[in-house]
């Protein structure tokens, strides 16, 4: 018996750490995932060759104020609870870079060296969020979420 054979066995019973991460994440956090697969299916229906993939369009990642909007349009759409502040979603998306969840990057359209372009409502508006884990573990963490199901 070897410790990939240990591995493997406690990746069965207790699930991967990844799916594990997922689904400890709140439900604010979660409604911030599935705005971002629900962009993430409309970019690459949008821009992908009918050869690429869905990984290559969204590589880049997605500006975080498309994110916000969509995020909105979601709370609504759920008829649930009221979608949060812009500074309290960012708040959503730093914690789940800190978990290793998603990365947050400068936008790449600007120049070098550029300024960061902050609105008055503190919104920065030049960073775009991409996954740091698997789509599809993404998606199989999400269903598991019943009032969610309807979105995806």
């Amino acid at each position: 018996v070897s410790i990939m054979h240990i591995a493997k066995v406690l990746t069965k019973l207790n699930g991967s750490p990844i799916a594990q991460k997922l689904d400890a994440l709140n439900f604010q956090q979660k409604l911030v995932l599935c705005a971002y697969v629900s962009l993430a299916g409309i970019t690459a229906a949008s821009s992908a060759p009918a050869t690429g993939t869905k990984r290559q369009a969204t590589a880049g990642g997605i500006a975080v104020s498309g994110l916000y909007t969509e995020y909105g349009t979601i709370c609504t759409r759920l008829n649930m609870l009221a979608p949060v502040t812009r500074s309290e979603f960012l708040d959503l998306i730093s914690m789940m870079e800190t978990q290793g969840v998603v990365v947050v990057e400068a936008s790449k359209s600007g120049r070098r060296g550029g300024r960061r372009i902050v609105s008055t409502t503190g919104a920065a508006d030049d960073r775009t969020m991409r996954l740091a884990v698997d789509e599809a573990e993404v998606r199989r963490s999400l269903t598991k979420t019943a009032a969610l199901t309807p979105i995806l």
